[in-house]
């Protein structure tokens, strides 16, 4: 792979960057959403003061210096992880675990957090104590490269994405 590339979208190159840096830290949300193997989630959240909460849930997420509004956040699967149930930011009931080798892909029923499913990926010695019921949590850093935020309704670069 070349050291750097262009991810582009209607014909205009969107972002020019290392391949590892596009990943962690895309400009934009389609560039998100187009570059890894498994989809980037995506919820819509409300942001008041920096506070950022989903679907009337507060999280202990934030997000300082965003004009209050409706934002889509976005996270990527590797970025979620194990919470005991019923703790975390958001914790959500496991709907169905695949081994697939080097790592866990995990699905989770996003429906109580206005979210269709959630994915997560774990490596295989971090998910021996999931399996169907149990939950997944949210991280709960205030670390805005672990989650990222686009303004509904408004064109161009997104702010932090990842």
């Amino acid at each position: 792979m070349s050291d750097r590339i262009a991810v582009m979208e209607g014909g205009e190159i969107r972002q020019r960057a290392a391949p590892q840096e596009i990943y962690n830290r895309p400009d934009y949300l389609s560039v998100a959403r187009f570059v890894g193997a498994t989809a980037i989630n995506e919820m819509l959240v409300m942001i008041r003061g920096g506070a950022v909460s989903v679907n009337g849930r507060p999280l202990k997420l934030t997000l300082a210096g965003l004009v209050d509004g409706e934002y889509l956040l976005a996270i990527r699967p590797e970025r979620l992880h194990p919470a005991e149930d019923g703790l975390g930011d958001i914790s959500l009931p496991v709907e169905q675990v695949e081994f697939i080798g080097n790592e866990v892909d995990i699905r989770c029923n996003g429906s109580e957090i206005g979210a269709g499913a959630i994915r997560v990926q774990l490596r295989p010695e971090s998910f021996a104590q999931l399996s169907h019921g149990r939950h997944v949590g949210c991280p709960s850093a205030n670390d805005p490269r672990q989650i990222g935020v686009a303004k509904i309704g408004v064109s161009g670069p997104s702010l932090g994405l990842i």
